[in-house]
């Protein structure tokens, strides 16, 4: 991972497990999964160091948001899995289908984009199904299927809203 000071340019490199794919931050950590490692690290934006976490259930961890006081994780061959930040330890797994695409919080709600079981086993992230997950009970509460096809190159939020990339138009 490398960390850039926007004033001076300069570059540091910090370490984590092979396969940074994507983050989760706060003020006080950034969370890094590893995809290639199946893990979870966690930096410390005081001092640069990265500490290895959890090896992680399913195949590929790609994807990573935090919300309600906890990691939510997920990718190819892997569930959502709400994760301790502290520890790295799952809480929880949530059966959203094993090939995931993205996943990110708003409304109080962690949005899971699912693919279609034939982009799964493709590994294109054409969309089926968009998922809410209840942090309170870890469970599937809407399922919310497009009415044309997207194909989802990233999901972001803002408070109450949900933001998907849809590079099919």
């Amino acid at each position: 991972v490398g960390r850039i000071d926007i004033a001076s340019g300069a570059v540091t490199k910090i370490p984590t497990a092979p396969g940074a794919h994507s983050f989760a931050v706060t003020d006080d950590a950034i969370w890094v999964s590893n995809y290639q490692a199946g893990s979870v690290s966690r930096i410390d934006p005081a001092t640069n160091t990265s500490t290895a976490l959890a090896r992680l259930p399913g195949d590929a961890p790609e994807r990573m948001t935090y919300a309600e006081g906890s990691l939510w994780v997920t990718g190819r061959g892997t569930d959502l899995l709400r994760v301790d930040p502290a520890t790295g330890a799952v809480q929880a797994t949530v059966d959203v289908g094993a090939g995931a695409i993205d996943v990110a919080a708003a409304a109080h709600s962690i949005w899971v984009a699912v693919p279609t079981d034939e982009a799964d086993r493709q590994g294109n992230p054409f969309l089926d199904r968009l998922l809410r997950v209840d942090p309170a009970t870890n469970g599937v509460i809407e399922t919310l299927r497009p009415a044309a096809r997207i194909v989802v190159n990233g999901l972001a939020s803002t408070g109450n809203a949900l933001w998907i990339a849809d590079t099919a138009g």
